[in-house]
């Protein structure tokens, strides 16, 4: 685990949540419905239990985001996912799979509000952040927050898997990475980085990448 890993390590604890601040990327209604267990979450049951559980998942998110642009320097972590395809209100069209909140986007609202000017999102999941997009679009923030979603690029979809043979099409999209993160978070005072286990060639739903490449992703 992370602490036999011999790196320096301080965890700190955080608060969780309120329902205001989770509203902040989401529907009220919603989000009252689903921490009250009157609607489904992103696992499509009510269980009271998940629903104790998400504003200290998105806490953790958010008091990571908040250390890194108070601190101006390092990395901080928040070992949570369950966040990108959670849409504005996911009741509508199918913006939820396994997503209840966009700890995301609600991460980099409480970082403007703390006074960032600018935030960036870099979604390398192996598949496309629709949720994220879809509360940027409907609250109008693209000028305040930049996107970069690996799994809505339409070419990446048609990358082959290792299974099928050695990928060039995967090595040309790692050479083009910095020039891409370039592009997109000039500017940003505040980075979040959704580092995606699931674009990992075993992994069942993504299957593209290699131990090392991953590795050379994360760099």
């Amino acid at each position: 685990d992370w602490k036999r890993s011999g790196l320096p390590i301080k965890i700190t604890h955080f608060d969780p949540l309120t329902t205001d601040q989770i509203a902040l990327a989401h529907d009220a209604t919603y989000v009252q419905g689903v921490l009250n267990c009157l609607i489904e979450n992103g696992f499509q049951n009510k269980s009271r239990s998940i629903a104790a559980s998400l504003p200290y998942t998105i806490g953790s998110m958010a008091a990571a985001a908040l250390h890194a642009y108070r601190m101006q320097e390092g990395v901080t972590v928040s070992p949570t996912s369950g966040f990108h395809h959670a849409g504005y209100d996911p009741r509508e069209g199918g913006l939820g799979s396994y997503c209840t909140f966009n700890g995301l986007v609600i991460a980099a609202r409480l970082a403007l509000h703390d006074g960032t000017k600018k935030v960036g999102i870099c979604d390398i999941d192996a598949h496309w952040g629709n949720g994220t997009d879809d509360i940027l679009l409907r609250l109008g923030l693209a000028d305040k927050i930049s996107h970069y979603t690996f799994g809505g690029e339409e070419r990446i979809a048609k990358i082959p898997t290792p299974y099928e043979g050695q990928s060039q099409k995967v090595e040309e999209w790692l050479g083009r990475l910095p020039t891409i993160l370039d592009k997109m978070f000039t500017g940003v005072n505040l980075l979040l980085y959704q580092a995606g286990a699931d674009p990992w060639i075993y992994d069942p739903h993504g299957g593209f990448l290699t131990k090392e490449q991953m590795a050379r992703r994360d760099e």
